[in-house]
């Protein structure tokens, strides 16, 4: 009975992201999903994952991944309000669309740290929340 037991493994949760304060209900999300060693959160480099959100509603969007292993990442987003998949920006690269960070880290003068970011994803803390930055 033992031997069966030890074999036993639950199913892994999903990560579960609320974000909330969208400018509107029609634009796209842009979320990238970066480890370390992706180059957070660099211009010219990948996110490790990327995702496109629909809003579900006027003020705030769910969305549930589904294909993150546990682990540590950071994660940075943006509303596309002009359709064009990209984050533009204006002066001194300061962004035009509404943008924000995984921990709700708000960048003074440059772009976050991979660091100042990161969270671990695990089957206890599965669940996070991310305000937009105007």
């Amino acid at each position: 009975m033992i031997g069966i037991l030890s074999g036993f493994s639950q199913e892994k949760k999903p990560l579960k992201i609320t974000i909330i304060g969208l400018k509107d209900a029609k634009s796209t999300i842009l979320v990238g999903v970066y480890r370390k060693q992706d180059g957070f959160p660099e211009a010219d480099k990948k996110p490790f994952k990327g995702y496109n959100i629909k809003p579900d509603s006027k003020n705030s969007a769910l969305t549930t991944i589904t294909d993150l292993e546990y682990g540590e990442y950071a994660i940075a987003i943006y509303q596309d309000k002009n359709s064009d998949s990209k984050l533009n920006t204006g002066m001194f690269g300061m962004p035009k669309e509404p943008y924000a960070f995984s921990n709700n880290f708000k960048p003074k003068f440059s772009a976050p740290k991979y660091d100042d970011c990161k969270f671990v994803y695990s089957a206890e803390k599965n669940d996070i929340s991310i305000t937009l930055l105007d």
